[in-house]
């Protein structure tokens, strides 16, 4: 069985998964153990870090937690064209000097959003 937060990553993956289930994590872990993991769909591809600092208004009402992140882009996000895409990593870390090297050795983008978040600091 997934975790629901899991579940949750699975279903922002796909838009078939998201306009067929909503967030309904249980039919969404049901699909994936019957289906979605023999045709081999991943779990996280979503990127709820970046949906979260994309949208100011939303990182202002959920802060980091990252499950009503995604029931958010769930419900409302997908069909409002809202994406995660807009976040640039690498931009991020050209223009913030003090970030740790470890966050290019170690090609942990995604947490960059994730300091972005828990560091108080925002990209627009």
């Amino acid at each position: 069985n997934l975790s629901e937060l899991e579940s949750l990553n699975y279903i922002s993956n796909y838009d078939d998964i998201i306009t067929t289930y909503g967030p309904n994590t249980t039919s969404a872990d049901d699909t994936y153990t019957n289906h979605g993991q023999s045709k081999e769909r991943e779990l996280d591809s979503f990127k709820e870090w970046g949906y979260l600092t994309n949208h100011n208004e939303l990182l202002n009402a959920f802060g980091s937690n990252r499950t009503t992140g995604l029931e958010h882009y769930i419900s409302f996000g997908m069909a409002g064209s809202r994406g995660a895409d807009g976040f640039k990593d690498v931009s991020y870390l050209n223009n913030d000097i003090d970030l740790p090297i470890y966050f290019i050795n170690n090609s942990l983008f995604s947490n960059i959003a994730k300091h972005d978040l828990q560091d108080s600091r925002l990209i627009i």
